[in-house]
Parts: structure tokens; C-alpha cells; sequence
């Protein structure tokens, strides 16, 4: 790959080991993982924001990487759109050459329909390849609405995985993991709280990291009001 291009760590802190699943999602875990060691395809990992879709994102490419290394290319969906106005004749060289392109964020094409085509048609002849996407939905779009049918139904064609919000229990492993990870005193309640009034982990994480600068400075957590 050109050295010039984004690359993303293979030693990622998210992991499938510490994605907390629940629900439908675990279904997703389970058709996701063992599809990295078979062969090539192309899969979509959809859903709201906060579901867990760059997190998967990263642990596909952590392992891609072990089977490809120095050769799976992970891009955001702004740095896709770059690529190909930068030089689309290189952008169709690197990804015919790759044997593993994961996009994060893929609606960010949405106001690209050139190069949502051009998209379409490489993926044609990327059978060699994985190919993973994710796709945010929001309440006024859950069909892929956002892309032009003929790259979201190629998107789809092999393995297309949808994620749901996290339920309660998922917050709240979520929330106690985090805090461990802080070093955080154990606090059943304020995670218990904290859980059920953010229905995002990454509002939760944010939260957290607020908690945690106060800890820090008065080695105590701030009381369940405060929160």
C-alpha cells in the first residue's frame, strides 16, 4: 500500500474480546468473527451511532491485519472521498491490490455520487478482497437511503449485520468495565444511575472521563447529583 495513505495501528484497543454485546448484537458477534478466517466478501455492519460499529470495525482489522500484514487498508469515510479526488487512478489500484479494505462510516459518500458509482463498480471485481463497511443509520434512514442503491445493495449482497442500541444490561458492563479500566472505586449505584440516564456509550464514556478528572483532583467521586 502507499505509504501515504492512513493506516491504523493492528494493536487497536478494541478488540472482540472486549466488545460487550447483548441481544441481537451477539448474533452479529458470532457470523462476524469466524467470517474473517473463510474466505474473501463483502459485509456491512449497520445501525444508530453509538451500537459498536467502528469497535467492530477495528477489532476485523486487527485480525485481517494478522492474515495481511502491512497490507489491509482501514478508512474513514472522509478519507475515502480524499483518496479519490486526490487520484482516482490510484485509489483503483489500491484497492484492486488489497487484500482487505475496511470503511468506517461509509454514508459520509452521500454527497459524492461519482464516486459511490465508481465504488460500485470496483467492487465487481474485488472478489479477491474483504471489503467491510459500516453504515450509521439514524430514524430517517434505515434502508441505506443515504447511498445510491446500486453500492448499498452490493454492500449488502453477502453479509449485511444490523446493530441495536444497547439494552440496560449492556450499559451497564459497559459502564462497570470502564470504570475498572479507570481504576474508579467500585460504585453499583452511580454505574447502576449512570446507565440507565445515557443510552450512549460513548455519552457514558464521556461521563466517565469528566468523573474521572475529578477523582483525580479530590480522590472522590462526585456524588449521583453531580453526575
Amino acid at each position: 500500500l502507499s505509504s501515504d495513505l492512513p493506516q491504523r495501528s493492528a494493536a487497536s484497543s478494541a478488540t472482540f474480546e472486549n466488545f460487550i454485546p447483548g441481544g441481537k448484537n451477539r448474533e452479529v458477534l458470532s457470523l462476524l468473527r469466524p467470517s474473517l478466517h473463510a474466505q474473501p466478501c463483502s459485509i456491512l455492519l449497520h445501525g444508530p451511532s453509538g451500537t459498536g460499529k467502528s469497535h467492530l470495525l477495528l477489532a476485523a482489522c486487527s485480525i485481517l491485519n494478522e492474515r495481511f500484514p502491512g497490507k489491509t487498508l482501514f478508512l474513514s469515510g472522509r478519507e475515502l472521498v480524499a483518496l479519490f479526488r486526490r487520484s482516482s487512478e490510484q485509489a483503483h489500484e489500491t484497492f484492486l491490490s488489497s487484500p482487505a479494505i475496511l470503511i468506517d462510516d461509509i454514508q459520509g459518500l452521500e454527497k459524492y455520487p461519482d464516486i459511490q458509482k465508481e465504488l460500485a463498480s470496483l467492487l465487481d471485481s474485488m472478489e479477491h478482497c474483504f471489503f467491510l463497511a459500516a453504515y450509521q443509520t439514524d430514524a430517517y434512514d434505515e434502508s441505506g437511503q443515504k447511498l445510491l442503491p446500486m453500492l448499498y445493495d452490493r454492500l449488502c449482497s453477502r453479509l449485511s449485520l444490523g446493530l441495536e442500541e444497547p439494552d440496560l444490561d449492556v450499559r451497564l458492563r459497559f459502564t462497570q468495565a470502564c470504570m475498572e479500566k479507570m481504576r474508579l472505586p467500585e460504585n453499583r449505584s452511580a454505574a447502576l444511575y449512570l446507565s440507565r440516564h445515557c443510552l450512549r456509550l460513548r455519552h457514558i464514556r464521556g461521563v466517565l472521563e469528566q468523573v474521572f478528572l475529578r477523582y483525580e483532583q479530590n480522590n472522590a467521586l462526585p456524588s449521583v447529583d453531580d453526575i
